[in-house]
């Protein structure tokens, strides 16, 4: 992760895409001390180096002892020695790997897992935060939506800053901002099977992508995954309806049938996608598609089969 690391106090600080240095408080790295100035530096990301630049500070912004001329922009190498303003503000430049989403709230800092983060806490997970195909969104019960390199979201009533891992270009550039656009095309070399036992107590699950077939260790979200493929065959089986029309069901149906809260929904939405991401298998953010404004999901796989034992 790139990184600042604070020689006084072993301190690290985890560097967003753009990290802002200074006493105000819309700075990512906020310094209190005198010889700072309000808005004092920039470092940020290219797509291929870090970079920094002072922003007009009253003291100067040194790099390795040499002060910046103003408006001139450095690349940053690791081991370098950063200082804004004075030598009590005096950090180590240790990383030089991209960003990673950070998302920056109430009780601070916090990083991504697997391209994805839940809203306020893994626990009480009312958004995620993940990538979709070439972009990235913030998914609720009230549907899917891009998100700028850099928002503020407000969820549970406190306010959550969410910097993605991208250079500021790449988010202007983007022709098409719709959330089928971010939505990568489906993997139709992907199926899920899932082998349900006679008491129906235990759900195993293999999915098969490129003709590799992966048995996915045994989780409580499995029978989320079940019931949304139990949905999606039966609907398949209709033949008026089309195949985007297939698998929907309303939030509130499968709580029931769950028996879980809309937290623990949340929670194992999340936790279904991670597993895939961490088995090293593409499509994982898809794997459970929401259909904004509807309050339905859908298993966002076509190619299943249920097993009884």
């Amino acid at each position: 992760m790139a990184s600042l690391l604070d020689p006084a106090t072993e301190t690290v600080i985890e560097l967003a895409a753009r990290h802002v240095v200074g006493r105000s408080r819309t700075c990512q790295l906020r310094l209190a001390d005198a010889t700072v100035s309000s808005l004092h530096a920039e470092i940020s990301w290219d797509g291929e180096v870090w970079r920094l630049h002072d922003l007009g500070s009253r003291n100067g912004t040194l790099v390795d002892g040499q002060r910046l001329p103003a408006g001139k922009r450095v690349e940053l190498s690791p081991g370098a020695s950063v200082e804004f303003g004075g030598a009590a503000c005096r950090y180590r430049f240790t990383d030089a790997s991209p960003p990673r989403l950070l998302v920056f709230g109430p009780q601070g800092q916090r990083t991504a897992d697997d391209d994805m983060i839940c809203l306020p806490t893994r626990d009480a997970c009312e958004a995620i935060v993940l990538r979709e195909g070439a972009g990235w969104a913030i998914e609720s019960a009230d549907g899917t939506r891009k998100l700028a390199e850099v928002e503020t979201v407000h969820i549970s009533g406190q306010a959550w800053t969410i910097h993605l891992p991208v250079r500021a270009s790449a988010t202007r550039d983007a022709a098409d901002t719709g959330a089928d656009a971010l939505r990568p095309a489906r993997e139709e070399t992907t199926a899920i099977t899932f082998t349900v036992s006679r008491d129906g107590e235990h759900v195993d699950v293999v999915v098969r992508q490129d003709g590799t077939a992966r048995a996915i260790e045994p989780r409580a979200h499995h029978f989320l995954l079940l019931s949304l493929a139990r949905v999606r065959l039966a609907d398949a089986a209709q033949e008026h309806l089309s195949e985007r029309e297939c698998g929907w069901i309303h939030r509130e149906d499968l709580l029931k049938e769950l028996a879980v809260d809309p937290q623990l929904l949340n929670l194992w939405v999340y936790r279904a996608r991670r597993q895939l991401a961490q088995a090293e298998l593409r499509g994982a953010s898809h794997l459970i598609e929401r259909r904004g404004g509807a309050g339905q999901l859908r298993l966002g796989i076509g190619r299943l089969e249920i097993i009884q034992s």
